[in-house]
């Protein structure tokens, strides 16, 4: 089954009630899929909440995520790391609009935080303190965000 096309999606959504920016950016962060994208503006954050997520991991800001479950941070971090991983290859970002990306991270950490997060996927649903888990998370972004990149590759 194909997903329906970016103007479709987009129109649909905004039948729904959101306007067309906010449609086209929640498009593009939810990987194209109408239904994720009304969820995502359905959950009550703000609606520039996507373009604000990476400078709050790159900040370490917890509080930006205390109404995600688990799964999203995680979704949603591992897109803001492929981002970073494509545009260090010369290819465009999916999910973020590359002015909304950090600058500055080397590809040696955003391959260890990509590892890191392919990890936590497996153990997401485990009755692991949620909290802790978060604050985990949370951290290794801050810590991949804000690494410098490796010498020669500046």
């Amino acid at each position: 089954m194909l997903w329906p096309d970016a103007q479709t999606s987009q129109s649909w959504l905004q039948s729904q009630g959101l306007d067309a920016a906010q449609a086209k950016s929640l498009l593009m962060a939810m990987g194209g899929r109408p239904d994720d994208a009304l969820a995502f503006a359905a959950s009550g954050r703000e609606s520039n909440a996507w373009s604000l997520l990476p400078r709050a991991a790159a900040k370490g800001d917890i509080g930006y995520f205390k109404d995600w479950t688990l799964p999203q941070t995680i979704d949603a971090l591992h897109k803001l790391c492929h981002d970073l991983m494509a545009l260090h290859a010369g290819a465009a970002p999916r999910f973020f609009v590359a002015a909304d990306l950090p600058g500055g991270p080397g590809f040696s950490a955003l391959t260890e935080w990509s590892r890191a997060l392919a990890r936590s996927m497996r153990t997401m649903d485990h009755p692991f303190n949620a909290g802790l888990m978060l604050e985990s998370l949370v951290g290794q972004a801050h810590s991949a965000l804000n690494s410098r990149q490796e010498a020669g590759k500046r």
